[in-house]
């Protein structure tokens, strides 16, 4: 990277208006072969770069197929209890659900039926 970004500056330098005055046949010869080396190492360094890409997305793609493969054809296996077996009565104990009286419960009843009506 540091020769192409060195080819670049120099060809910039000598490709200024002064420098193309000075320069003779021979030296525009050198210049044009010098831009054209430097545009050809650029196309390389691109397409290694597209290359590299392409090889890490077939990459990326090979290993989640072949997660998702494994996924299906792997059995799932559930943990068993670290302290053996226990009794339906030994459980985790039933859920407590929360209460409302009836008198909050109607009276939201009468809110939402008024509002209701209220609307057509």
């Amino acid at each position: 990277m540091l020769n192409l970004r060195g080819a670049l500056l120099i060809l910039a330098l000598l490709a200024t208006p002064a420098a193309a005055q000075v320069a003779g046949p021979v030296d525009q010869m050198q210049l044009e072969t010098l831009r054209m080396q430097t545009e050809n190492a650029a196309r390389r360094l691109i397409d290694q770069q597209n290359q590299l890409m392409a090889t890490e997305a077939q990459a990326q793609a090979d290993r989640a197929a072949m997660e998702l493969r494994l996924q299906r054809e792997l059995p799932v296996r559930i943990p068993e209890p670290a302290s053996g077996p226990r009794s339906a009565s030994a459980a985790a104990p039933a859920p407590v659900f929360p209460s409302v009286p009836a008198e909050a419960l109607a009276d939201s009843n009468r809110k939402v039926q008024a509002a209701a009506r209220d609307r057509h």
